[in-house]
Protein backbone atom coordinates (compact mmCIF):
# COMPACT_ATOMS: atom_id res chain seq x y z
CA UNK A 1 0.00 0.00 0.00
CA UNK A 2 1.50 3.75 -1.15
CA UNK A 3 -0.07 6.98 -0.04
CA UNK A 4 0.26 10.75 0.44
CA UNK A 5 -0.65 12.07 3.58
CA UNK A 6 -0.63 16.04 4.08
CA UNK A 7 -0.10 17.47 7.36
CA UNK A 8 0.79 20.75 8.95
CA UNK A 9 3.16 20.89 11.52
CA UNK A 10 3.95 24.43 13.20
CA UNK A 11 3.62 26.15 9.91
CA UNK A 12 5.40 23.82 7.65
CA UNK A 13 2.54 21.84 4.88
CA UNK A 14 4.15 18.60 5.37
CA UNK A 15 3.70 16.17 2.50
CA UNK A 16 4.14 12.56 3.71
CA UNK A 17 4.77 9.61 1.04
CA UNK A 18 4.92 6.02 2.38
CA UNK A 19 5.39 2.47 1.25
CA UNK A 20 3.82 -0.27 4.09
CA UNK A 21 4.51 -3.71 2.77
CA UNK A 22 3.86 -6.98 4.46
CA UNK A 23 6.24 -9.93 3.22
CA UNK A 24 5.74 -13.58 4.53
CA UNK A 25 8.88 -14.51 4.81
CA UNK A 26 8.77 -18.02 6.68
CA UNK A 27 6.90 -21.39 7.71
CA UNK A 28 7.99 -22.69 10.96
CA UNK A 29 6.88 -26.66 12.23
CA UNK A 30 7.40 -24.60 15.93
CA UNK A 31 7.98 -21.61 17.27
CA UNK A 32 8.47 -21.04 21.11
CA UNK A 33 7.24 -17.46 22.51
CA UNK A 34 6.91 -16.58 26.02
CA UNK A 35 7.84 -20.17 27.51
CA UNK A 36 5.26 -21.86 25.62
CA UNK A 37 5.68 -23.79 22.21
CA UNK A 38 3.68 -22.88 19.11
CA UNK A 39 2.66 -24.85 16.17
CA UNK A 40 2.75 -24.29 12.53
CA UNK A 41 3.93 -20.92 12.49
CA UNK A 42 4.31 -18.24 10.09
CA UNK A 43 6.65 -15.21 10.21
CA UNK A 44 5.67 -12.16 8.50
CA UNK A 45 7.63 -8.95 7.73
CA UNK A 46 5.58 -5.44 7.86
CA UNK A 47 7.77 -2.26 6.76
CA UNK A 48 6.50 1.27 6.86
CA UNK A 49 9.25 3.35 4.56
CA UNK A 50 8.68 6.72 4.72
CA UNK A 51 9.60 10.21 2.66
CA UNK A 52 9.39 13.85 4.45
CA UNK A 53 9.26 17.15 2.39
CA UNK A 54 7.80 20.76 2.93
CA UNK A 55 7.63 23.47 0.48
CA UNK A 56 8.78 26.86 1.73
CA UNK A 57 9.62 30.10 -0.49
CA UNK A 58 12.99 31.79 -0.48
CA UNK A 59 13.46 35.01 -2.28
CA UNK A 60 16.27 35.15 -5.35
CA UNK A 61 16.86 38.17 -6.89
CA UNK A 62 14.10 39.41 -5.32
CA UNK A 63 11.50 36.97 -6.76
CA UNK A 64 9.68 34.55 -4.25
CA UNK A 65 10.29 31.29 -5.28
CA UNK A 66 9.36 27.85 -3.89
CA UNK A 67 11.84 25.90 -2.88
CA UNK A 68 11.20 21.97 -1.85
CA UNK A 69 13.25 20.84 1.26
CA UNK A 70 13.85 17.33 2.34
CA UNK A 71 13.28 16.38 5.69
CA UNK A 72 13.58 12.89 6.03
CA UNK A 73 14.59 11.03 2.94
CA UNK A 74 13.36 8.04 1.97
CA UNK A 75 13.88 5.37 5.09
CA UNK A 76 12.36 1.94 6.51
CA UNK A 77 10.89 4.17 9.93
CA UNK A 78 8.91 0.62 11.36
CA UNK A 79 10.03 -3.19 10.81
CA UNK A 80 7.87 -5.17 12.72
CA UNK A 81 8.11 -9.20 12.57
CA UNK A 82 5.07 -11.22 13.62
CA UNK A 83 4.71 -14.66 14.45
CA UNK A 84 1.47 -16.31 13.75
CA UNK A 85 -0.13 -19.65 15.08
CA UNK A 86 -2.68 -21.56 12.89
CA UNK A 87 -5.85 -21.63 14.92
CA UNK A 88 -4.28 -19.13 17.52
CA UNK A 89 -3.21 -15.58 15.60
CA UNK A 90 -0.51 -13.42 16.62
CA UNK A 91 1.77 -14.92 19.34
CA UNK A 92 4.89 -12.53 18.95
CA UNK A 93 5.68 -9.44 17.70
CA UNK A 94 9.07 -7.40 17.59
CA UNK A 95 8.84 -3.93 16.31
CA UNK A 96 11.48 -1.05 15.35
CA UNK A 97 11.47 2.30 14.98
CA UNK A 98 13.81 3.91 13.43
CA UNK A 99 14.51 7.62 12.30
CA UNK A 100 17.05 10.43 11.10
CA UNK A 101 16.09 13.63 10.02
CA UNK A 102 17.94 15.90 7.58
CA UNK A 103 20.12 18.16 7.97
CA UNK A 104 18.08 21.37 7.79
CA UNK A 105 18.34 24.68 6.45
CA UNK A 106 18.66 27.23 9.01
CA UNK A 107 15.55 28.93 10.28
CA UNK A 108 13.57 25.24 10.35
CA UNK A 109 12.89 24.24 13.81
CA UNK A 110 10.80 21.38 14.08
CA UNK A 111 9.23 19.70 17.55
CA UNK A 112 10.40 16.50 16.79
CA UNK A 113 14.06 14.88 17.66
CA UNK A 114 16.39 14.39 15.52
CA UNK A 115 16.86 11.06 15.47
CA UNK A 116 14.75 8.12 17.32
CA UNK A 117 15.11 4.72 18.34
CA UNK A 118 12.69 2.46 19.59
CA UNK A 119 11.82 -1.35 20.25
CA UNK A 120 8.68 -2.75 21.58
CA UNK A 121 8.08 -6.81 22.19
CA UNK A 122 4.27 -8.38 22.38
CA UNK A 123 4.33 -11.77 23.18
CA UNK A 124 0.94 -13.69 23.74
CA UNK A 125 -0.26 -14.13 27.61
CA UNK A 126 -3.21 -16.24 27.41
CA UNK A 127 -6.15 -17.43 24.84
CA UNK A 128 -8.90 -19.50 23.95
CA UNK A 129 -9.38 -21.99 20.90
CA UNK A 130 -12.76 -21.94 20.12
CA UNK A 131 -14.45 -25.41 18.48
Amino acid sequence: VSGTINQTVETYPLVIDYTLNSIAIESLPTYTSNGRVYSDVKRVKTILNAKITTTTTVVILGVPTPFVVTILSPQDVVVSNQYYSKNIGMIYTNTLINYQLNSLPAGFALPIPSSGSQSQDEFLDVYNVRP
